[in-house]
């Protein structure tokens, strides 16, 4: 145990021997964390082997090494400059610690930086006047090392997490970007199909316009010469009213005739107009409650004169209260014409009957197209919703007309389906949400 001289030039033998009576030599030694017990003026008292090696003094029974040597020329914290652990704890009376402190070895040949745990205990006599500090060092270099790059791989993660974060922000929006495109893509394509559909209906609209308004303007002539004729009558009535008033009555009769037909081809004008319209549209698309019947009605109208050239009959089984649909009643009326279309196609030159049929399952609307044509060949079924595949001599058809009744019908949270037993015909099951409105009857 060493001994040194007090601030009083007293010998402190007494104090060597109380420390070493009191088993604070023993003490010291048995602690796990260098150990040192320092007076008031900071000089080291007593302390153990860890401390030894790790402030660098030779042996813990060598006193001189630290005669007139202050606890901060042995081992200096990154504290002691600005403030004393020492002090503070005995100006306080109460124990002190700080975690992580950097230290440095003064008096080792080759010293390093250290990272400590200290903790200062005051220790006080019987008067409760402290007397020493017992100042502990716990070496927590390594665990700070690891600390530290654990830290550095988590600020390194935390970057490539930023980063990957970044390019999937940037892939998302440039998918979206693409996504934006190929929608518009599609309404494209959807828009040219529907004109490539208009073009093939223009002659048979032109036909069913053309025979409304002849009736119209050759009954115009008739009504002409009536109204004129009936000026006359009026004159002669006056004279002799017998002859006069049967040419009237008759006359009477077959203006409403005249008339009538007049209505009728001006009302099938209009309503060929309104239904061409209708399917023209080229709005936004919102979904909406869709009646199946109000669409297959439009449909037969602008395709009547195409159906009666191809000897086609549509044969319409729906039931009385056929629910409604949600999707788009143009983009539906399209998916019909293209359907109708190919079936006249495939029935030629003989025609045949198209059966049309509507059932409602518990989460959907069916409605089935079955033509008695010669069917899908078997190796064309997997590929007929394909884009650009038809089985059309070319110049007469696009290929388009499947796949966009399929992505139109798929827009809709729809699906369709081609089955055909090949020299019986085909049938096509278009598969619809019902919507919320419920069920409808045709306005038609």
């Amino acid at each position: 145990m060493p001994g040194k001289k007090g601030t009083d030039g007293r010998s402190d033998d007494r104090l060597a021997g109380a420390l070493a009576h009191t088993g604070i030599d023993v003490l010291l030694e048995g602690l796990p964390d260098a150990a040192v017990i320092v007076d008031l003026d900071l000089m080291p008292m007593a302390w153990n082997s860890a401390y030894a090696h790790m402030s660098g003094l030779r042996s813990r029974r060598f006193a001189e090494e630290a005669e007139n040597s202050h606890c901060h020329e042995l081992l200096t914290l990154g504290i002691c400059k600005t403030e004393c652990l020492a002090r503070r704890a005995a100006s306080g009376k109460r124990p002190m610690r700080v975690d992580e402190i950097a230290a440095v070895q003064a008096k080792v040949k080759d010293p390093a930086q250290l990272t400590l745990v200290v903790q200062a205990i005051p220790l006080t006599n019987a008067a409760n006047e402290v007397y020493a500090v017992l100042e502990l060092y716990r070496d927590v270099t390594a665990e700070a090392g690891i600390q530290t790059r654990y830290k550095a791989l988590l600020e390194n993660e935390k970057r490539r997490a930023e980063e990957l974060e970044r390019i999937v922000e940037q892939r998302t929006q440039e998918l979206r970007h693409s996504l934006a495109e190929l929608q518009s893509t599609q309404a494209q394509l959807i828009q040219a199909e529907k004109l490539s559909s208009l073009g093939r209906l223009v002659s048979g609209i032109a036909h069913e316009l053309n025979n409304p308004l002849n009736f119209v303007y050759a009954n115009l002539d008739f009504l002409d010469s009536y109204v004129k004729d009936l000026v006359d009558y009026i004159g002669e009535l006056e004279r002799d009213g017998t002859s006069a008033r049967r040419d009237l009555d008759y006359m009477k009769n077959d203006v409403k005739k005249v008339a009538g037909t007049i209505r009728e081809g001006a009302e099938r004008a209009i309503r060929i107009v309104k239904d061409l319209r209708t399917f023209s549209h080229t709005g936004t698309h919102t979904g909406e409650a869709v009646d199946l019947r109000a669409c297959i009605d439009s449909v037969q109208s602008l395709l009547h004169h195409e159906l009666s050239r191809s000897k086609v009959t549509i044969d319409v089984q729906l039931p009385p209260q056929m629910p409604m649909v949600f999707a788009n009643q143009p983009q539906v009326e399209q998916v019909l014409i293209n359907l109708l279309t190919n079936a006249a196609h495939a029935m030629a030159p003989a025609g045949g009957i198209v059966e049309i049929a509507g059932r409602e399952a518990f989460d959907d609307v069916c409605l089935t197209l079955t033509d008695n044509g010669t069917g899908i060949r078997a190796e064309n079924l997997s590929r007929l919703f394909d884009p650009f595949f038809t089985t059309k001599p070319v110049g007469q058809g696009t290929g388009l007309g499947l796949s966009i009744s399929r992505s139109i019908m798929l827009s809709w949270g729809g699906s369709i389906k081609a089955t055909n037993t090949p020299g019986k015909g085909a049938c096509f099951s278009l598969h619809f949400q019902r919507a919320a409105t419920g069920s409808g009857a045709s306005k038609r």
